[in-house]
């Protein structure tokens, strides 16, 4: 009941409507990961360096904030979707496609275990959004800006 209220909301909002839930969404989930994983004690295992710290500004906002979401957008969502799309039997089953859509988006983020579990859920968040804004012909926009602005959200928390 409360999911197709979302979805509804979702498709029937304008972009900038959408971005803002969806962006509350993923708020909402990284605060329940990150008590999940506070109130169980579980620690993290780095993986890679992951991304260096130490570029110039414009830099990180160019690469960061701009040019990785629009890539991963296009690598990540738009392309299988175009999948999703030709394949009934892919449809029939959404949300096997959205749970493998959004892990491959996390092995694609493997820094770390507890980055490449939080990236997954993330992952899920946006296939499910690229796949309901398709209906009005905005998913790539919509989902694009979602993923940049988070990007934005968390350089900046991470730089506090």
């Amino acid at each position: 009941m409360i999911l197709k209220k979302f979805e509804t909301l979702i498709v029937n909002s304008t972009v900038t409507k959408s971005v803002l839930l969806l962006l509350a969404l993923i708020l909402f989930l990284s605060i329940v990961f990150k008590s999940f994983t506070a109130i169980f004690n579980i620690g993290d295992i780095v993986l890679s360096a992951g991304p260096q710290k130490n570029y110039n500004l414009a830099i990180i906002l160019v690469a960061y904030v701009i040019l990785a979401p629009v890539i991963e957008t296009l690598l990540f969502q738009a392309l299988p979707f175009l999948l999703y799309e030709r394949k009934p039997w892919l449809q029939k089953n959404k949300w096997i496609f959205i749970f493998i859509s959004g892990l491959i988006f996390g092995i694609g983020h493997c820094y770390s275990i507890y980055y490449t579990i939080h990236t997954f859920i993330i992952g899920i968040v946006l296939m499910y959004a690229y796949i309901l804004r398709s209906a009005n012909d905005t998913s790539f926009k919509t989902v694009a800006l979602v993923h940049c602005s988070w990007n934005l959200l968390s350089y900046i928390v991470l730089q506090f």
